[in-house]
């Protein structure tokens, strides 16, 4: 599992910088906005943690590749309360009248973290039909 683990943050961290160059160049987001993408993000983080605890325990797989992708998940769900965090932080940094590079920073940590959440939730499916089939061909 800390393998995936580890996988999925390299992924994150990853994404995250690629986000950081595109949201260098706009301004930073309101606080309304990220006061609005935290709720959408606890709403996802709720939807996550049903799906993948409903599959995991479906599954019957026991295999280093199972443990893997459990752990890589579980970094997409810490990834996103993190990113619901910052969000939150950030509404107050701004609402408090502070403008810097911490807008940008936690910005894009919030986009792409909250992204890959929402990915993780929209690919469930597939996911599960896959792995269940894949478990009924063996």
């Amino acid at each position: 599992m800390r393998r995936g683990f580890a996988e999925g943050a390299i992924g994150a961290l990853g994404l995250w910088l690629a986000v950081l160059l595109g949201v260098a160049f706009v301004p930073p987001p309101s606080e309304q906005l990220l006061s609005d993408v935290a709720g959408i993000g606890a709403t996802l983080l709720i939807a996550y943690a049903v799906e993948v605890t409903w599959l995991v325990k479906v599954s019957e797989v026991a295999s280093l590749t199972r443990e893997e992708w459990i752990g890589f998940v579980t970094s997409f769900g810490v990834a996103g309360l993190i990113g619901i965090a910052v969000a939150l932080g950030l509404a107050e940094h701004l609402a408090a009248g502070h403008r810097n590079w911490l807008d940008h920073v936690g910005f894009a940590w919030v986009v792409s973290s909250l992204g890959l959440l929402g990915l993780s939730v929209a690919a469930q499916p597939l996911m599960t039909y896959e792995w269940l089939r894949g478990e009924k061909s063996d």
